[in-house]
């Protein structure tokens, strides 16, 4: 994978999805934790930066937080970076906004994608993709979103649209972006 990564000249490599039971446990955490540390020490030794693509899942209840916030707090900020899924946080009913002030440079790449109004909230990292919309036409406020990131300073923001319609919408998206006042 370093190799590969070297040859496209990649700056990031991730890991999308946690291959475990769902909904997700401490004792998965505490295991994808140390994982992380290790795999994320191993590639900075090689100029890579490893992050970790959130699926809503992460943000079952846990103590007096959420398991993400167990994962942050296992994890090497030196090591182990993230990629904000906007929509699989609101899926899970979180708020973008104050995940990205909390965890400040931690977040370093964000996908974008709306949902539509009426989607079914849950810890499972599951969703019908018909739920996407183009951005601005669902339930996320996106100029707040977009102004925390750059405040934070995420790096890469990557348009995401799995829908039937991602013909149609993203290009509705490219323009919606085009209008935000940031």
């Amino acid at each position: 994978m370093i190799r590969e990564s070297k040859l496209f000249e990649l700056q990031y490599v991730g890991c999308a999805w946690i291959g475990q039971p769902h909904p997700l446990d401490e004792k998965t955490v505490r295991e994808i934790a140390a994982v992380f540390n290790r795999a994320g020490e191993v590639l900075a030794k090689n100029n890579l930066k490893f992050f970790y693509h959130t699926h809503g899942y992460e943000f079952g209840p846990y103590q007096n937080g959420t398991l993400f916030d167990l994962l942050a707090a296992l994890t090497n900020s030196k090591y182990v970076l993230f990629q904000m899924d906007v929509y699989w946080v609101v899926n899970a009913e979180q708020d973008p906004v104050k995940l990205l002030n909390r965890y400040g440079n931690r977040f370093v790449l964000m996908h974008v994608k709306d949902m539509k109004q009426g989607t079914p909230h849950n810890f499972l990292g599951e969703s019908d993709v018909e739920n996407n919309v183009a951005l601005g036409q669902g339930i996320i406020t996106w100029s707040d979103v977009i102004r925390a990131a750059k405040d934070v300073g995420v790096k890469w923001y990557f348009l995401e649209d799995e829908s039937s319609r991602s013909l149609t919408q993203i290009p509705q998206s490219l323009r919606f972006m085009e209008t935000l006042k940031l």
